[in-house]
């Protein structure tokens, strides 16, 4: 296989794998908003069915309501950042060994053909 075969092969499985990523990125993106979206609306619910008082609302009834919004908010925008912090770390790693694989590709294709054959096979 000549060297710019391979390049051509590599380039293709890159953008198909970029196209994964991004699938993937997207769908991470849309299931965290959803999740938290239904949260809100259970939350909001359960917000709605609580008797009220002919005072109105007390003072804890408020408390209690925005601690559960701000504990549900907070763990799932911490969840999902998280993972989005742990993506960008693999997508670096997954750089720059490319980048490795290539210059060794490249340090391959200077030699004479036999040694390139010889170290491609060890």
């Amino acid at each position: 296989m000549k060297v710019e075969d391979a390049n051509t092969i590599k380039t293709i499985e890159e953008s198909r794998s970029m196209k994964v990523v991004e699938d993937a990125n997207t769908i991470k993106t849309i299931g965290a908003f959803l999740v938290m979206v239904v949260g809100l609306v259970v939350i909001a619910l359960v917000v709605m069915k609580i008797p009220v008082s002919a005072e109105g609302w007390k003072p804890s009834d408020v408390t209690t309501i925005v601690g559960s919004l701000t504990t549900f908010l907070g763990s799932v925008v911490g969840a999902f950042l998280g993972v989005q912090v742990g993506a960008a770390g693999k997508d670096k790693a997954e750089a720059a060994r490319a980048k490795a694989e290539d210059t060794a590709k490249k340090a391959l294709a200077a030699l004479p053909p036999g040694d390139a054959e010889r170290i491609a096979r060890e």
